[in-house]
C-alpha cells in the first residue's frame, strides 16, 4: 500500500474520529486494519495465555529465565508479561508475516512496547534479520512505564536461514520488568497526532516516530507526515 493511499486512510480516520460522539478511541487491530497497516506481532497485547499464566503467552517463545502472567502491573487491558532471571526473554519470528525475506529485504521496520522495570536498563528490546541485531532499553526510567521505540532496516541480502525476529528481554536477575503492549510495523516516517482527550506528549513527536501509539490501551489518532 504506497504513502499516499496511507495518507488519505489515515486523514479519513482521523475526521472520522474526530466527529465521534465523545470522541471514541480506536484499538490496535481497528485502527491498523482501517489504515491497511498489520501488527506483525500476534498477542502483542499479552491478554492471551491459554497455556497458563505461569506459561509463555500465546505466540511467543520464552527460551530463558520464565515468563508469567500479570495482573497488577498492567499498562492496558488486563495482562502483562512479568519476566524473571537473567537474560530471561521471550521472542517472536515474523519473517513470514512480514511477506518473506524477498519482500523484507531492504525494509524498514518499527518497534514499539511499553516497558517497567524498577532496574535501569534492564527492560530490553531486541530486533535481529539474521546478520545485524539492534537493541534498545528503558535507560533510566525505572518504576514506571516508558514506551521503548526502536527500528531494524533489514540488510538487502538476508540469507535463507535468516529471521526477522522481535525479543523481549529482561537483563538484570534482580529486576522486576514487565512488558505489555507490543506493536512491530513497516514503516519509519511517521509521526502520533494527539487530540481530544488523550495524553499529549507521551510520544515521540515528529517525523522518525513511529506509526502507531498506545496510550493507556487506546490507539490515538494518526497523521502521516512526509519527510
Amino acid at each position: 500500500m504506497g504513502n499516499s493511499n496511507i495518507r488519505k486512510n489515515i486523514i479519513a480516520l482521523n475526521d472520522k474520529v474526530a466527529a465521534s460522539q465523545g470522541n471514541t478511541p480506536q484499538y490496535l487491530e481497528d485502527i491498523t486494519k482501517n489504515i491497511g497497516l498489520t501488527n506483525l506481532l500476534k498477542n502483542g497485547s499479552f491478554e492471551s495465555w491459554s497455556q497458563g499464566a505461569s506459561a509463555a503467552p500465546d505466540e511467543w517463545t520464552c527460551n530463558v529465565g520464565s515468563v508469567s502472567q500479570e495482573s497488577s502491573i498492567v499498562k492496558h487491558q488486563s495482562y502483562s508479561a512479568h519476566l524473571v532471571g537473567t537474560n530471561a526473554q521471550i521472542y517472536q519470528y515474523v519473517t513470514s508475516r512480514a511477506g518473506g525475506l524477498d519482500y523484507i529485504a531492504g525494509r524498514t521496520y518499527t518497534i514499539a512496547v511499553w516497558v517497567y522495570s524498577d532496574t535501569a536498563n534492564s527492560a530490553k528490546v531486541i530486533l535481529e534479520d539474521g546478520t545485524q541485531s539492534v537493541s534498545f532499553d528503558n535507560g533510566n526510567v525505572v518504576n514506571q512505564w516508558t514506551l521503548i521505540v526502536g527500528r531494524i532496516t533489514v540488510v538487502s541480502n538476508p540469507s535463507p536461514s535468516s529471521n526477522l525476529s522481535v525479543i523481549l528481554r529482561n537483563v538484570s536477575s534482580s529486576a522486576a520488568t514487565y512488558f505489555d503492549g507490543a506493536i512491530f510495523v513497516e514503516g519509519a516516517s511517521y509521526k502520533v497526532d494527539y487530540t481530544g482527550s488523550y495524553e499529549p506528549n507521551t510520544f515521540g513527536e515528529g517525523i522518525g516516530a513511529p506509526l502507531i501509539a498506545w496510550n493507556d490501551g487506546q490507539i490515538n489518532v494518526l497523521k502521516h507526515v512526509e519527510e
